[in-house]
């Protein structure tokens, strides 16, 4: 029994020690043949890195406004008598554009008016009778307080037929008209929205960080959707003076002639203020640029003597990415010009990777990796 006991354990041990030999013996031979194969050159497409001048821009969306608008309405309540514009139309400062129902004011001005003129004679009579001593002094006051009253009572009366004919507060556009003659109208029922759109005002908003930046008089860049291939060009005319609290942002307004009237109150734009440029400066395309978790890395290719073979390897290097715009970034650290920068076939590779330049038709084909 015991000795078929140990026949088994002899057994498993031979068939245990010739499966881990014959697998020590596979890796072997599969690293002797992995160590034969020929390093692999990846196909990339390089970059020399120079300098260049850049121009700084703050970029932003905000909202079109007219330089002037209103809504158009009365302070005093009255039965509109006269509508005198159309919708739409173009106005001139101090044009009539509704006339309310004023025949009692008027026929009340013309009764002033004869009260003052009576008045004014009484007045002018009193003063030359007085110069002869026939009344007195407190005669001639009391007689001029009544005539300063009369005149009052005309020009209070002049005052609200004024204001019972709406005019223009300024030269513009007229929108769509609300209201129709015999309408009674309350103070602050609109009559129409005008605008004055020859020049347009933006209002947009950019972090507190970059207010050190900026200056009253820069230039500023519009584009719009609705005219995705025209740029409309402007400046900087006002800073609010405070930063929001609660988001550490500031209010910002540029104004922008608009002299095709293309610009409407309402629409939304991109803005960039353009900034002092800045010579020699690293600039390369974004696509070069890897995100890691360690920060921002790009691939730099080199020449190395292997052997008596130039060989070109890829080194990682960090870098520091400024502002960016469009398909561009600018480095602050890291590059320098002369540097042989990978901007494609990079996601093959690793530091110290081998490989070989190729052009971008290359790059763009379905390359496989060399396994002989």
């Amino acid at each position: 029994m015991i000795r078929w006991f140990f026949g088994v354990i002899l057994l498993s041990v031979l068939l245990f020690g010739s499966i881990f030999a014959f697998n020590n013996f596979k890796n072997q031979k599969i690293a002797e043949y992995m160590a034969s194969m020929p390093e692999p050159e990846l196909p990339v497409e390089v970059l020399t890195v120079g300098t260049q001048t850049w121009r700084p821009s703050i970029q932003s969306i905000g909202y079109i406004e007219p330089y002037q608008g209103v809504d158009v309405t009365t302070s005093v309540a009255g039965m509109v008598e006269q509508v005198h514009f159309e919708s739409g139309a173009r106005v001139k400062k101090g044009e009539l554009l509704v006339s309310l129902e004023s025949s009692v004011e008027r026929a009340n001005l013309k009764a002033a008016e004869a009260r003052l003129a009576a008045a004014k004679n009484t007045w002018t009579r009193n003063q030359k009778v007085y110069q002869r001593k026939l009344i007195s002094a407190e005669d001639v006051e009391e007689v001029e307080s009544a005539y300063k009253v009369a005149a009052a009572e005309v020009a209070s009366l002049q005052a609200t037929i004024a204001r019972l004919q709406v005019k223009a507060p300024f030269s513009g556009q007229l929108g769509i008209r609300e209201i129709q003659p015999g309408q009674y109208l309350q103070p602050g029922n609109i009559i129409a929205n005008l605008e004055s759109n020859d020049n347009m005002r933006v209002r947009f908003i950019i972090p507190q960080k970059d207010l050190p930046d900026i200056n009253i008089g820069m230039p500023v860049e519009l584009h719009t959707e609705v005219y995705p291939e025209q740029s409309f060009n402007g400046s900087l005319n006002a800073i609010e003076p405070s930063v929001d609290k609660d988001s550490g942002i500031i209010q910002l307004q540029a104004k922008v002639p608009n002299p095709e009237q293309k610009l409407r109150s309402g629409m939304y734009a991109t803005i960039t203020i353009w900034q002092q440029e800045q010579a020699n400066t690293v600039v390369v395309p974004q696509q070069a640029i890897n995100f890691t978790l360690y920060g921002e890395m790009v691939y730099v290719v080199s020449e190395n003597n292997e052997k008596g073979e130039k060989v070109l390897r890829v080194k990682q290097r960090q870098v520091k990415v400024g502002q960016r715009r469009g398909d561009e970034a600018v480095i602050l650290s890291g590059l320098a010009a002369g540097d042989m920068l990978v901007t494609s076939g990079q996601v093959r590779l690793d530091n110290g990777a081998r490989v070989k330049i190729v052009t971008n038709d290359f790059i763009d084909q379905t390359q496989a990796i060399p396994v002989e």
